[in-house]
């Protein structure tokens, strides 16, 4: 019971902390994405040598799925 009061004490915070969190990380990528070429290596080797290429969209991926965890994991969509 004290675990759930004190869960939902900080979980705004919690909230509001990864939203702010995602900002930065979206601002980075456009930015990069201005500065990159078209194609860039988006998977590297146990010898560091890039084994896999992508599009320079690639940069955009972690900025989405930030934001998509923070919309999941809402108050209304986990009490639905």
């Amino acid at each position: 019971m004290k675990l759930l009061l004190f869960i939902d004490r900080i979980y705004s915070k919690i909230m509001i902390f990864f939203t702010l969190l995602t900002i930065p990380f979206f601002m980075v990528s456009v930015y990069l994405y201005m500065q990159l070429p078209n194609i860039i290596p988006v998977q590297w080797g146990i010898t560091l040598i890039p084994s896999n290429w992508g599009n320079k969209a690639n940069i955009f991926i972690f900025p989405i799925v930030l934001m998509i965890v923070t919309a999941l994991m809402s108050r209304k969509t986990i009490s639905s």
